[in-house]
């Protein structure tokens, strides 16, 4: 029997490539035939954006030396408000005990040492001409120049120590430092062009976290309204394909931290770990729906199919838009041979009419690499719906349409993404497909 593809949301995912081990643009390379890029280092760029009254002013870029990839994280949030546990959805007696895990209070710590050195720069009377927000920034800037992408989640003291990590590394180093200038700080949740790995017939999306330092004392002037809180947002390579999805609160940002490990755990079959790493998660935000995703996926691992269900059905019954749970558990349902259920929870997502395109997107996504290409398309469609600009979602779409042997549609769809990119390589690309669309019309029509 052939097992289902589950989908598990993290973090800063530190693999920047779809399940065939290709990037987004790589796998355009793949769909037009044609050479596209290597993934290749950077020089190290600067990047900030500071938003002041009524407008977002660019002013200059923070970016740390790393890898042209999306750094993922834990999918939209799927709920508006904090989920009631009705069962009790653990089961330590399948995980052993509870092994030593960082605390989220310890993430955010810096050594001594590292703490001097800050101090000692921020309160420099010569520095002390910028804002506190902007020192911050230029202190991150001098004291990581040799900082590069790396995917393992660190913590603030190890990303600093060891001059790498993803964005949650960088988020947590931020933090830090942050704190110890008592300067408030905000957590952006943005999503990128979809980035997935399968492995273990488990597919992983991720989508990118960012912090912004907001500026001291910003009352605004009288008849004067901020829009936007004025400060300067520290991230890796922004991108075209970037686009903000909402803010995060502090537990939200730090239960991702546990979700990230949680999902390296997995990868290495140390199913106990990942288990108490979800409860950490679980513990700081219980309206996850990834966190119950992954959970789910954990205890089908240890062949606990029943509990799986359990918390699918608690996760679906509990949260707003449950997108991905339900997918997930339809496709378990599928691989129980239990077909009637899985048509009811297919009507159920027919009968969703959830606002964000990012949701459909994944889990059109979903449907696309488990072969399921009429579902892909009813959820591509629905999602561009909600975003026709998303040049991404009209490629997919074509990609769904190709594999039914829909040539037509696929091509002005391909079309759509072309004229909705402002990115130079994605429309050569694009270009490339419809120039062979159009190459093997000709030679039909000559036969």
């Amino acid at each position: 029997m052939t097992e289902s593809v589950k989908q598990i949301n993290v973090n800063c995912f530190d693999r920047t490539h779809f399940f065939n081990g290709k990037t987004y643009l790589d796998q355009l390379k793949s769909f037009t035939r044609k050479k596209y890029m290597d993934n290749q280092n950077f020089r190290r760029l600067a990047r900030t954006l500071e938003a002041v009254s009524m407008f977002c002013r660019i002013m200059f870029f923070i970016l740390l030396l790393g890898l042209l990839a999306s750094c993922a994280v834990n999918g939209p949030i799927e709920s508006d408000s904090p989920a009631q546990p009705a069962f009790d959805y653990t089961a330590d007696e399948f995980f052993g005990a509870r092994p030593e895990i960082i605390s989220p209070h310890s993430l955010h710590d810096l050594t001594p040492a590292q703490y001097r050195a800050f101090d000692e720069y921020f309160n420099a009377p010569i520095n002390r001409k910028h804002l506190p927000n902007r020192r911050l920034y230029n202190y991150l800037e001098q004291s990581t120049p040799e900082f590069s992408y790396l995917g393992e989640t660190l913590t603030a003291s190890e990303a600093l120590e060891q001059q790498q990590g993803n964005c949650m590394s960088l988020a947590m180093l931020t933090t830090a430092l942050a704190n110890r200038a008592n300067i408030k700080i905000e957590y952006q949740l943005m999503d990128d062009a979809p980035v997935f790995e399968q492995g273990e017939n488990v597919i992983i999306k991720g989508v990118h976290v960012r912090t912004k330092l907001l500026r001291k004392n910003a009352a605004p002037a009288k008849n004067i309204v901020y829009f936007l809180k004025p400060g300067i947002i520290v991230d890796y390579f922004p991108n075209e394909t970037s686009r903000f999805v909402g803010n995060l609160s502090e537990p939200e940002y730090v239960s991702m931290y546990y979700l990230n490990k949680a999902a390296d755990a997995i990868e290495s079959a140390n199913f106990n770990l990942a288990y108490w790493f979800v409860i950490e998660a679980l513990a700081l935000n219980n309206s996850s729906a990834s966190a119950f995703n992954m959970l789910a996926v954990i205890y089908k691992k240890i062949g606990e199919i029943s509990k799986a269900e359990d918390v699918y059905q608690y996760g679906i019954a509990s949260l707003p838009t449950p997108l991905t749970l339900l997918k997930n558990y339809q496709l378990l349902l599928v691989e129980q041979h239990r077909l009637d259920e899985a048509k009811l929870i297919e009507t159920k997502l027919q009968q969703i009419d959830d606002p964000s395109p990012y949701r459909w997107q994944r889990l059109a996504f979903l449907a696309l690499e488990t072969g399921q290409y009429r579902d892909a398309v009813n959820y591509y469609r629905r999602a561009i719906k909600r975003a026709p600009y998303m040049h991404e979602l009209h490629y997919q779409l074509a990609r769904a349409y190709s594999h039914l042997g829909q040539d037509a549609e696929s091509k002005i769809h391909l079309e759509l993404a072309m004229n909705n990119t402002q990115n130079e390589q994605a429309r050569a690309l694009y270009q490339l497909k419809l120039q062979a669309y159009s190459s093997e019309l000709r030679q039909h029509g000559s036969r």
